[in-house]
């Protein structure tokens, strides 16, 4: 019974500190975004989409058509980037295979001259060594 007060107790201060809050968006538009995902000896595919309103419950994301995407390694260009379809969307891709310790630059110019750009170090795999225990005597 204490239990049954207890829970009931808390349920009843809990429910009414409850207050809805409305925040105001700054905005509520589409916007362009670039998704790329790097690895090692491995090609680059960026996925061009916009997003959407934060209100809106539609599923999937509109591609982005007609972009002149590039590709720069340790600040040299190295190619335009090309597209194909992949089912609803476009993706474009690049038959260049990036390697541990290069500078990576994407950017994208929209056919709006909107330019996304992005760019990061491709990380070096980690050095794991077995280490050997040694098991400790109990007392």
């Amino acid at each position: 019974m204490k239990n049954f007060l207890a829970i009931f107790l808390t349920f009843i201060i809990v429910s009414s500190c409850t207050q809805e809050v409305l925040i105001g968006l700054p905005y509520d538009k589409k916007m362009p975004v670039m998704n790329c995902l790097l690895a090692s000896d491995s090609v680059i595919y960026v996925d061009l989409t916009y997003s959407k309103p934060i209100k809106s419950f539609a599923t999937g994301f509109e591609s982005i058509a007609n972009a002149q995407v590039r590709l720069f390694v340790d600040d040299q260009y190295v190619e335009t980037l090309a597209d194909r379809p992949v089912g609803q969307n476009r993706v474009y891709y690049s038959g260049y295979n990036i390697k541990q310790g290069q500078k990576i630059k994407i950017e994208a110019q929209l056919a709006d001259a909107t330019v996304l750009s992005g760019e990061t170090t491709v990380p070096y795999a980690p050095q794991i060594t077995l280490a050997r225990g040694k098991r400790l005597q109990e007392d």
